[in-house]
């Protein structure tokens, strides 16, 4: 009976780990293209001044 709790829990532990893995992926691969962050505006000012 223990053993199949056992690898009930560490088949759950391993898909929790799994899943936790993913979405820290997914949450880095967000801020590095700096889609959740707005442009700085003095940036975008200079960028706008060069184009002139």
């Amino acid at each position: 009976m223990y053993i199949f709790f056992w690898i009930i829990f560490s088949t759950m532990g391993i898909i929790a780990l799994y899943l936790l893995i993913n979405t820290n992926v997914k949450i880095n691969k967000i801020v590095s293209n700096k889609e959740f962050f707005p442009k700085d505006p003095q940036v975008k000012y200079f960028i706008n001044k060069n184009k002139k």
